[in-house]
C-alpha cells in the first residue's frame, strides 16, 4: 500500500511504457482498489498510451491483466472518456455514449467520422435511444446518425473493421486527444 503513496509523489517524474505500467500494478499486490489508483496516478506518464487498454484491462477469466472490464467502467466515469479512449485501436471494443455529455459525444463522432472512411459496415449490435434503459436494438446504424449526431439521446455499439485507414486514426488522435502519433 506504501508503492501507489510513493508513486504518487514521485510520479511526475516517471515515462513508462504500458507493459511496465502493468508490472507495476501486480506488484502492488491484488487489490483492484490500489491498481486503480496505481492507473489514474500513472496514465499520464505512459508513452505508448494506444497499448494501455489492450495491456490492462482483460475479462475476470485473464489472470495476465491486472484490471477487468468492470474496472475499465469505473475509471472511465472517473477519468473522463476521452482520457481512456484509445482511437488507434477501436476494433472490437463495446462503446457507450450518452450524446448530451460533450467528451462521450465526441468519441461518438470520433467514431462515426472514421466509419466514413474505412470500409464495411462498422457498428455493430447497436442500440439506440433516449436514455439507456429505453435503447433498443438496430441492426444498422441510421443515416441520419452517420451525417451529424444528435446532441441528446444513447448509442452503444461495437466498432468493427476489415480495413484500418491508420492515416486518418493518427489524424483524429492528434485532433480529439492530442497525442503526437
Amino acid at each position: 500500500e506504501k508503492l501507489p503513496a510513493v508513486l504518487r509523489v514521485v510520479s511526475h517524474r516517471l515515462v513508462l511504457k504500458a507493459a511496465m505500467m502493468r508490472q507495476l500494478m501486480f506488484a502492488v499486490g491484488p487489490s483492484r482498489s490500489v491498481r486503480s489508483e496505481l492507473y489514474v496516478c500513472l496514465l499520464s506518464r505512459v508513452k505508448d498510451t494506444r497499448e494501455v487498454r489492450d495491456c490492462v484491462f482483460g475479462h475476470e477469466r485473464d489472470l495476465h491483466k491486472p484490471l477487468r472490464l468492470p474496472d475499465y467502467d469505473a475509471l472511465l466515469r472517473r477519468l473522463g472518456t476521452l482520457a481512456m479512449f484509445n482511437v488507434i485501436k477501436v476494433e472490437n471494443f463495446r462503446y457507450r455514449a450518452r450524446l448530451d455529455i460533450h467528451e462521450e459525444r465526441m468519441m461518438a463522432q470520433a467514431l462515426v467520422d472514421l466509419a466514413r472512411v474505412e470500409e464495411g459496415e462498422n457498428f455493430m449490435n447497436c442500440r439506440l435511444g433516449s436514455e439507456e434503459a429505453t435503447a433498443e436494438q438496430v441492426i444498422v446504424l441510421p443515416d441520419h446518425y452517420r451525417k451529424v449526431l444528435p446532441h441528446a439521446g444513447y448509442m452503444e455499439f461495437m466498432y468493427v473493421c476489415t480495413k484500418q485507414s491508420m492515416e486518418t486514426r493518427r489524424r483524429l488522435a492528434r485532433k480529439l486527444l492530442g497525442w503526437t502519433v
